[in-house]
């Protein structure tokens, strides 16, 4: 990444501003890029993407030009406030449009778009509107003479922005996020001109801490949480084999960290701490506090590993799926088809293949609006609904988002609705198991019990290997036996 910062850094007036491209995409390499909403997704932007990052001279001043302006689109996609109002979606979506047909992005939407984040107090991203609109103004005379924002602002707006990224660095370091850092120094640089030499100087102190404690790297135990509650856990992850720690437990501190307040996501980093250390835990189960531990592992791997047993790739694979991670999945499973030939657990990767992975290949769009849909969902926040709809209108051949909508609908009543996600789910993909599951599950809720059992039955022969359905189905088994 550093050939493109460098590029970017040499305009003395972006850089007298604002460093919003900076911090517009920590711990991302150009790659990242593609699969943006209108960046990245054609040739040319990412042949030029690549050759910059590797100091091309072959990359002309306009194709420079315009990647910058790609970074910094990006930087208004990902400095959002995490549920934006609906006017911010839509100048965020104006100005990617004029990015993507590759036309001079208006300063007036910039602007309007600054104004609107700083009513909403959303002032990092408000600050990369910043950026955009100087980077704008050097490239065209005409606009600048156009006084869009009053200087005074630009000063405030660096400093409320470096007072947010002190609390989100307070808020990563609580969850052990390897983010904290790059926030704190970020942070001190827009907050250099306040002159508080006591904040300052206690910035330093932190992030020499940060520098000195030799953080490892983030740790991987699979629970999947709402909110402090233990939903279920990634099958054979940490988790999955810790038994002292059962579905339906609340967790209220993680090292002698209190969970009270923590978002779904939060409360799963929090358990992911770092690599391979032992967590200390505090439940709450049935009205009683226990005290426990579970070792954490090693993240799952970037890069699929070349040494692995069939069934190690199996077991990989599972673990993938969960974190929409398709595509490495997919390949996961070729390979323990490969090992095996007409084994055992060959014969499980094909079933896994058809029954748990979506039938086409989804885009890292379509993932990334699911996945902020699936969290808004594990938090109960009404605007999941939303989210999910608008995954499932761009991306109608998308499974997940129509299974997470059942979800939604079932939890709050709408059993009707919720039936009908499930069936047009399974119209798209008549093996997704876990869709039968479900269906199983809302059909004994209408006490519907030969129907229920008939269901979760053909979604057993579709993943055998799949725990979340053994369950039900020995649950809904047993059920069965003791109504006889």
């Amino acid at each position: 990444m550093k050939a493109i910062k460098l590029k970017i850094y040499s305009l003395s007036s972006v850089l007298a501003l604002t460093i919003a491209p900076a911090f517009a995409i920590p711990k991302s390499g150009v790659l990242s890029l593609v699969g943006e909403p209108g960046v990245g997704d054609d040739d040319r932007t990412s042949r030029y993407l690549k050759a910059a990052n590797s100091g091309h001279a072959s990359v002309t001043d306009a194709e420079k030009q315009r990647l910058i302006t790609l970074l910094l689109y990006l930087g208004l996609t990902t400095n959002k406030p995490p549920i934006e109002s609906t006017q911010d979606r839509i100048l965020v979506e104006k100005v990617g449009q004029q990015v993507k047909a590759s036309q001079p992005v208006k300063l007036g939407d910039l602007s309007e778009l600054y104004h609107l984040r700083m009513k909403e107090r959303h002032y990092v991203g408000a600050l990369s509107c910043l950026s955009f609109i100087t980077y704008i103004r050097t490239l065209n005379s005409a606009d600048r003479g156009v006084s869009t924002i009053d200087p005074s602002e630009i000063a405030k707006t660096k400093l409320l922005a470096g007072h947010e990224l002190l609390e989100i660095a307070k808020t990563e370091r609580k969850t052990f996020d390897v983010n904290a850092l790059p926030h704190l120094k970020l942070a001190k640089s827009l907050l250099q001109s306040s002159g508080d030499a006591k904040l300052i100087s206690l910035i330093d102190n932190d992030i020499a801490a940060l520098q000195e404690s030799g953080q490892r790297p983030r740790g991987y135990s699979g629970f999947l949480m709402v909110a402090d509650m233990v939903e279920s856990t990634i099958q054979y992850s940490p988790a999955y084999f810790a038994k002292n720690i059962k579905e339906g437990d609340r967790i209220m501190s993680v090292d002698g960290v209190a969970t009270a307040g923590l978002t779904s996501e939060r409360m799963r980093r929090l358990l992911d701490g770092s690599e391979s250390s032992i967590a200390k835990i505090v439940l709450e189960r049935n009205g009683h506090r226990i005290n426990t531990t579970f070792k954490r592992g090693t993240p799952l791997p970037e890069k699929l590993p070349d040494d692995l047993n069939a069934r190690e790739y199996l077991q990989l694979a599972s673990q993938l799926r969960e974190v929409c991670r398709f595509e490495e999945g997919r390949l996961a499973l070729q390979k323990a088809q490969t090992l095996d030939q007409n084994g055992e657990v060959a014969s499980l990767a094909k079933k896994m293949l058809t029954a748990r992975f979506p039938r086409q290949e989804p885009s890292k769009q379509a993932v990334k609006l699911y996945s902020a849909g699936y969290w808004l969902n594990q938090d109960n926040r009404p605007e999941a609904e939303r989210i999910l709809k608008q995954c499932i209108a761009a991306w109608p051949e998308f499974e997940l988002p129509y299974r997470q909508l059942a979800v939604i609908y079932r939890n709050s009543g709408r059993l009707t609705e919720s039936q009908d996600m499930l069936e047009k789910l399974l119209k798209l993909n008549p093996d997704y198991a876990r869709a039968w599951c479900d269906l199983s599950q809302l059909k004994q809720e209408k006490t519907d019990y030969s129907g229920a059992v008939a269901d979760a039955k053909h979604a057993m022969e579709l993943d055998p290997d799949d725990a979340i359905i053994a369950k039900w189905w020995h649950q809904l088994t047993s059920e069965k036996s003791k109504k006889q």
